[in-house]
């Protein structure tokens, strides 16, 4: 069996196998994969995303889903003060009592 990887394009790979057959006949096949080049640069369980984490994002904004497989990440603007929050990173003060943006 040979194998033989191309590139067509930036975003065009060809995999080409040839396997010769005891009878010495030969199978040919050529698979072709689109290469998908995250805008961002960044790449998450297979998917394109705004960020990984925190720092990835703009002031004032925090990057949500980070730690939720299969849910793509995006980065949204800090919570105000007395709104829902888990971390620090989610609210505008950088404070989190757990429950709420603390002042």
């Amino acid at each position: 069996m040979n194998l033989k990887l191309s590139f067509l394009s930036k975003s065009l790979l060809e995999l080409y196998v040839h396997v010769k057959r005891g009878d010495n006949s030969s199978l040919h096949l050529s698979y072709f994969f689109v290469i998908q080049v995250c805008q961002s640069g960044m790449c998450d369980g297979g998917q394109c995303v705004e960020c990984e984490n925190d720092g990835h994002c703009p002031a004032g904004q925090w990057c949500k889903n980070k730690d939720l497989p299969l849910i793509l990440n995006d980065c949204v603007n800090k919570l105000s003060t007395g709104s829902w929050c888990v971390r620090n990173a989610q609210c505008t003060s950088g404070k989190s009592n757990t429950a709420t943006a603390a002042p």
